[in-house]
Parts: C-alpha cells; structure tokens; sequence
C-alpha cells in the first residue's frame, strides 16, 4: 500500500514539474535575454531555448512512473502542447513586459530623398 501511495506522489510532483519548469525556464530566458533591450536576442536563439524548455518538461514526463507505451503517448501530446502553449507565452510574456513594440526596419535606400543624400555627402 506504501508503494502505490508513494507511485502516484511521484506521479503527481513529475507532472506538476513537467507543467511548471518549462515556463519557468522560459521566464528566466527572457527577462536575461531582454532585461535591457527587447531585440537583444536572435530569432535561433529564441527557439532554441523553447525546445531546450520543452525538453526539460519532456524529461519529467519521460521519468513518470507509467508504463513504457504511456509515456510515448505522453510525449506525443506533450511536445506539440508546450510548445504551442510556450510560445504563447513568451509572445504575451514580451507583450505586457514591453507593450506592443514594432519591429524595428532598416531604411533603405528608397527611403532617403536626394536632399537626405546630399546632407550625408556635404559636410555642415
């Protein structure tokens, strides 16, 4: 009886990680990576800390006390999910963090007129 009550304390504390600690990781990611500015990061950064995130949830489930076929559908539904719920996350995370911040564009070329041209060349 110990056993079973010790089984699904383990089941219980392996999916409250599995559910927590990915969102977690990724709030420690983005408030180091955009503590100071909002475009610090690259976008292959970014996901690569949403799968090393999931992978840290995926852990959890993979360690749960339920037999081997369980987990694999586990981790089936699992992956897909957090990733999906992750990167919501992280969007409305930045969202209310910084508000609705444009990305920022390069002007080009055609955005300068011949008089902008011209004040660059001259010196004042």
């Amino acid at each position: 009886m110990e056993q079973i009550h010790r089984n699904h304390r383990t089941l219980v504390w392996h999916i409250l990680a599995a559910v927590l600690a990915p969102f977690l990781v990724t709030l420690v990611y983005l408030l180091f990576t955009r503590w100071h500015t909002w475009h610090f990061t690259m976008p292959a950064a970014d996901y690569a800390a949403l799968a090393f995130s999931i992978l840290v949830g995926a852990a959890f489930i993979a360690t749960l006390p339920i037999r081997i076929p369980r987990r694999i559908v586990s981790l089936l539904i699992y992956v897909p999910v957090s990733g999906i719920a992750l990167y919501i996350f992280g969007v409305v995370f930045l969202y209310l963090w910084y508000g609705w911040v444009p990305v920022p564009r390069t002007p080009g070329p055609h955005d300068y007129t011949e008089q902008d041209i011209e004040s660059f060349i001259t010196p004042a």
